[in-house]
């Protein structure tokens, strides 16, 4: 997943990728990018925006996170629940099912269709 794409996903849940990434010496400049994401994106600097973060980094701060998903029997992912049928499913295993694009949508549209 590219690291812009986890910011979107997390919203302003960065703390804990922050403390994640002081767990291994390879990913400590991630919490570095995490907390100047601000500047980051004021420079466009893209070669940090677009870096695909490595699969277990990404995995465990998405399993570290409190955000919770819906799926409905039409095949749409929401943010919210709408219907009694909607099953509520984390963003971790959101990930592992639908990937990280279709997470990303349905955050920031409300739903996504999958």
């Amino acid at each position: 997943m590219k690291f812009w794409k986890i910011v979107s996903i997390l919203g302003g849940e960065t703390n804990s990728a922050e403390e994640i990434s002081k767990t291994k010496e390879e990913w400590e400049h991630f919490g570095q990018w995490f907390q100047n994401f601000s500047q980051i994106v004021h420079l466009q600097d893209r070669k940090k925006l677009d870096t695909e973060l490595p699969k277990d980094f990404s995995e465990e701060v998405l399993k570290s996170s409190n955000i919770l998903l819906f799926t409905s029997n039409d095949g749409t992912i929401r943010s919210r629940k709408i219907f009694d049928t909607d099953i509520e499913i984390n963003i971790f295993d959101a990930f592992n099912k639908y990937g990280g694009d279709a997470i990303e949508e349905a955050l920031e549209k409300g739903s996504f269709r999958l």
